[in-house]
């Protein structure tokens, strides 16, 4: 009866200390991710700098550079960023829009919480999948949907199909100029349905033949909520060769769940 009284009548001290421990941790997490915020766009600002000095063509639009000129930029674009992390193998541009960020590579895990200078950032990284190899005709590349929109959080607009028309253009720059690339497909996938009667599309099973192309693709079109049919013809053309890199996947998480993904699928295209 005594410790009852007790706890009742300190139960209001209890909950104050509670919310305000709650408090505490929720304005610690808000400063740590403010600081990672910063500590990004900084560097991304660098990397920009860097990137821009160097490609100073707009994508083909007033370009004056030889085709031996825009190569030898984009070699000192990769050796000065090479110097940097090691781990660089490319710039991404989706045409448009924020995503324009140098591409990583090292495994699955490293670059979900570390920026492309190896520090420790909630934001990440844009990198190539750890298991693609740089010679497989699907390149799959994952970065994190950031609520500030940084990394791949511009990617959620493309869900608007009307926006997607009009953002289909990527460029990517392994080290020999631009490539360009048209997206064609944008699918959302929840791997969290997948039961005895509906499959989910496991868009990271990256095809190596020209059977596990063709039924690869197939399953792209079934699940897509948008899909480019006139690109048909072309990916028969590239099913019978599959060079390197002919097809570029763009995936981020969705939140409805932990277990959905927003992705975007481009394939290259020659430059006009």
């Amino acid at each position: 009866m005594w410790l009852h009284k007790q706890l009742k009548e300190k139960w209001p001290i209890i909950i104050m200390l509670i919310s305000a421990a709650l408090l505490l941790f929720a304005g610690f997490q808000l400063l740590q991710y403010y600081g990672n915020f910063r500590a990004e766009s900084a560097l991304d600002e660098h990397l920009q700098s860097i990137h821009n000095k160097i490609m100073t063509y707009d994508y083909g639009v007033g370009k004056t550079d030889s085709p031996e000129e825009t190569k030898e930029r984009a070699r000192s674009v990769m050796t000065e960023l090479t110097e940097i992390n090691p781990d660089y193998i490319g710039w991404l541009t989706l045409e448009g829009t924020e995503i324009s960020y140098p591409i990583v590579q090292r495994d699955k895990e490293y670059y979900l919480n570390h920026d492309f200078e190896q520090k420790v950032n909630s934001h990440g990284a844009i990198f190539l999948d750890g298991d693609c190899d740089v010679e497989f005709p699907v390149w799959l590349i994952h970065g994190h949907h950031m609520k500030d929109g940084t990394m791949f959080g511009g990617l959620k607009y493309l869900e608007r199909v009307d926006y997607l028309k009009e953002h289909t253009t990527l460029y990517f720059d392994a080290g020999d100029g631009n490539e360009k690339y048209q997206i064609y497909a944008a699918a959302l996938i929840d791997f969290s349905k997948e039961n005895d009667s509906f499959r989910s599309f496991h868009y990271e099973e990256l095809p190596l033949t020209r059977e596990t192309f063709i039924q690869w693709q197939s399953n792209l079109k079934q699940y897509a909520y948008w899909y480019d049919t006139e690109c048909a013809k072309r990916l028969e053309d590239i099913s019978e060769t599959l060079l390197p890199r002919e097809i570029l996947v763009l995936s981020t998480c969705e939140y409805g769940t932990d277990l959905q993904r927003l992705i975007v699928v481009a394939i290259r295209v020659e430059d006009d």
